[in-house]
């Protein structure tokens, strides 16, 4: 998996730093109270940058390697319009900038894990889970708070909240060991009993700075221990 691929950039003009523009999307957030006073101090570049090749269905995306400490930079859709989804993408990818400000780097395996392994099959509850793991990632769980702050809940954070709310991993298990993955996935995998496994190996070859052995571990599970493991996270989903 490649976090971000290489794009033709065209700069924008709107913000030479990272306090504009949090003053602008994240004014009254949690986050951005917390931050404010350390971004006003260090001051850092923000450059926004327009994408005509974004490959993600978004309107921003954070450009972590392209990020370091002093300058930071957001990916954004040429195609977007200033509009209130627009401004809720550009809250939700400015957290996960103030996250790496905070933190010094960020794991971003679980976005991009869920969303090529959601190749795996065209199953509609896959996908859900695939979102709900994704969804409940603490980086996400945090720049989704800013977002619901910032605008309120979507229908659809709504509705991912009460799917993880009455998921049943053991159920899902069985029903996910009845269909098998797509046949031309990439990955080769032939069977969901495996996925843990894989799983796990995506994660170890995916160079974490601070990997969980905790997920490491996951590949030595059961399906249904895996899938109890992310209900855990579902069920404390709060926003």
């Amino acid at each position: 998996m490649r976090r971000i691929k290489n794009f033709r950039l065209f700069e924008s003009t709107n913000y030479s730093n990272l306090y504009d523009a949090c003053e602008k999307y994240l004014d009254g957030t949690s986050i951005w109270n917390e931050m404010k006073d350390r971004v006003r101090k260090m001051n850092p570049e923000l450059s926004i940058v327009d994408d005509p090749d974004m490959d993600i269905d978004a309107d921003a995306q954070f450009d972590y390697e392209g990020s370091s400490e002093n300058k930071l930079v957001v990916l954004v859709n040429s195609e977007h319009s200033y509009n209130k989804d627009y401004k809720r993408n550009m809250a939700h990818e400015l957290t996960h900038a103030l996250q790496f400000v905070r933190d010094g780097y960020l794991d971003l395996f679980c976005t991009d894990a869920t969303r090529d392994f959601k190749e795996l099959s065209p199953e509609n509850e896959w996908e859900k889970l695939m979102m709900a793991i994704y969804l409940s990632d603490p980086i996400e769980v945090e720049a989704t708070r800013s977002e619901v702050e910032k605008y309120g809940k979507t229908n659809f954070i709504e509705y991912m909240s009460q799917w993880m709310k009455e998921f049943d991993p053991v159920g899902s298990a069985n029903r996910f060991k009845v269909f098998p993955p797509d046949l031309h996935n990439k990955f080769d995998l032939t069977t969901f009993e495996e996925f843990p496994q894989l799983w796990a190996e995506v994660y170890g070859n995916y160079g974490v700075d601070r990997p969980d052995q905790e997920v490491l571990d996951l590949g030595n599970e059961s399906l249904e221990n895996f899938l109890k493991y992310y209900d855990r996270r579902f069920k404390s989903y709060d926003l």
